[in-house]
């Protein structure tokens, strides 16, 4: 009797032992201005900053913020959505990386609503050394020492979507793989503007769809090496003091119903292609050093 007494009672305190570490590990976490990353990041004892809450969220979960305010730098190693829609859901990264992606291969990041802001001293922006799936929707990367957006992985997918990366001192977004790739990159409604290199680069054979988007007052517009190919459509290369459009050692630029114009130079070829569509959809005007022409034409179907 006594044993079985001592049985039930081990077994109670088991339970209740084990519910601070079940009330820790939540699929929705929250972060406020006034939070404490002591706290559990429940919504009525949320914590303070991203690298507080992400421990505390289990995958596929979701950090969002209650309020604006400037959350910190942040390190993401597993399926996870970080939101910040409720206001400004600030990371001032000075001195380091304002977002590191480092996850597995099958697993999916969605970065939505974020201001990330290198201060002038910060590394990159968003570093994306490993995962599946990328997605950074409505957010702002600047002011940054290196890349806004860097891609290393081999293969995945990146989509960005409503996103401004302006005023870095290198590339603003740039597919970076150390090997062959297949890595294939979407942008939509993208704002690449006054970065110290490229507003897009694409390398190692990647792929890029570009849709509606600007480049603008960077060094170089759209540029893509070493058999990377980049569609762009319906998009703008403006105003670069270097070339709008840049193809190099066996890479492909496919242009559709695209500006390019007030740039030094309109188009330029070395080792690469740039193909247009027909019949003429294009609009290759106005750079200062020659606009053209493309390398070969596509005939639309």
């Amino acid at each position: 009797m006594r044993s079985a007494r001592f049985a039930a009672v081990v077994c109670l305190t088991l339970v209740v032992c084990s519910f601070p570490t079940m009330a820790q590990a939540q699929l929705r976490t929250w972060v406020s201005g006034v939070g404490n990353d002591a706290d559990p990041c429940s919504r009525t004892l949320p914590c303070k900053t991203f690298a507080g809450a992400i421990g505390k969220t289990t995958a596929p979960g979701e950090i969002d913020t209650m309020d604006p305010g400037g959350f910190g730098a942040v390190t993401i190693v597993k399926s996870m959505t970080i939101d910040a829609s409720s206001g400004l859901g600030g990371i001032l990264a000075a001195g380091v990386t304002g977002v590191t992606v480092s996850a597995a291969g099958t697993d999916v990041v969605i970065l939505r609503n974020l201001d990330i802001n290198g201060t002038g001293t910060g590394t990159t922006g968003i570093h994306i050394t490993g995962a599946g799936d990328v997605r950074i929707e409505h957010c702002k990367i600047y002011g940054f020492n290196g890349r806004g957006i860097q891609d290393d992985r081999t293969s995945g997918h990146l989509a960005i979507v409503d996103t401004v990366v302006s005023n870095n001192a290198q590339t603003g977004i740039v597919a970076l793989p150390g090997a062959a790739s297949t890595l294939s990159i979407s942008l939509d409604r993208v704002q690449m503007h006054s970065n110290g290199n490229a507003g897009l680069a694409v390398t190692n054979g990647a792929q890029a769809m570009v849709t509606r988007s600007t480049s603008s007052s960077n060094v170089i517009g759209f540029y893509a090496d070493t058999n990377a190919v980049i569609n762009v459509d319906d998009s703008f290369a403006f105003a670069n003091s270097g070339s709008g459009i840049n193809s190099q050692t066996g890479a492909t630029i496919r242009l559709f119903s695209t500006t390019v114009t007030g740039n030094a130079t309109g188009l330029s070829v070395a080792g690469g292609s740039i193909l247009s569509y027909t019949p003429a959809t294009n609009r290759i005007v106005g750079n200062a050093a020659g606009n053209g022409p493309p390398t070969g034409t596509i005939m639309l179907q």
